[in-house]
C-alpha cells in the first residue's frame, strides 16, 4: 500500500519534471520533416552526464515523428572521437548537437569539433540555440531563439543545401 503512493508520487513528480523541457526538441524536428522530407534518419552524441529529460524529450519527438535517430552515449573524454568517427561513417541525414550536454554541447570544444568534422562529411548539424548556430549548425530553433527558426546560409552553402523557410 506504502509502495502504491511512493510510485503515484513518483510518477506525478516525473511528468511535472519533463513537462519543463518538454518540447524543446519537438520543434527543431517539425522543422526537419516539413523543410526536409527526405530525411529520415538522424544521429546525436551524449554524455552520461547529458540532462536524461532532454534526451528522452528528443528521442520520443524522433519516434512520434517517423524519424530513426541512433543515440550514442559517450562514458569518457577517450571515447569521443571513435564514437564520432562511428557516428560520420554511419551517413545520416543530420546531426543533433545536444546544446545543453556538459561534455559534448555548445560550451565546449566538442561541440565545436562535432560541427566541423560533420561539416567536412557534409552532414548538417542542427541545434535548438543561437550558440549552436554560431559554431556552424545548419539552422537552430527551440525556447533559445523564441521558436524562430534561424539558419546559417555559409553552412548551407558549405553542405549544398537549401535552408529551410527562416523567420529570422
Amino acid at each position: 500500500m506504502r509502495f502504491s503512493r511512493f510510485l503515484k508520487f513518483t510518477t506525478l513528480t516525473l511528468l511535472m519534471t519533463g513537462a519543463l523541457v518538454a518540447g524543446d526538441y519537438d520543434g527543431l524536428l517539425k522543422v526537419v520533416l516539413k523543410s526536409k522530407p527526405q530525411w529520415k534518419s538522424g544521429a546525436a552524441m551524449c554524455s552520461l552526464d547529458m540532462n536524461q529529460l532532454a534526451l528522452l524529450d528528443l528521442t520520443d519527438a524522433a519516434k512520434a515523428m517517423g524519424l530513426n535517430l541512433v543515440v550514442l552515449n559517450v562514458a569518457a573524454q577517450k571515447d569521443i572521437e571513435p564514437m564520432l568517427q562511428t557516428m560520420l561513417r554511419r551517413k545520416p541525414d543530420f546531426i543533433i548537437l545536444m546544446d545543453e550536454d556538459p561534455l559534448l554541447g555548445v560550451k565546449t570544444n566538442t561541440g565545436s569539433r562535432i560541427i566541423k568534422m560533420s561539416i567536412a562529411y557534409k552532414i548538417p548539424t542542427l541545434s535548438i540555440t543561437q550558440a549552436g548556430l554560431k559554431l556552424g549548425a545548419l539552422f537552430a530553433v527551440g525556447p533559445d531563439t523564441q521558436g524562430k527558426v534561424l539558419g546559417n546560409a555559409q553552412v548551407a552553402a558549405k553542405l549544398g543545401v537549401s535552408l529551410p523557410e527562416t523567420t529570422d
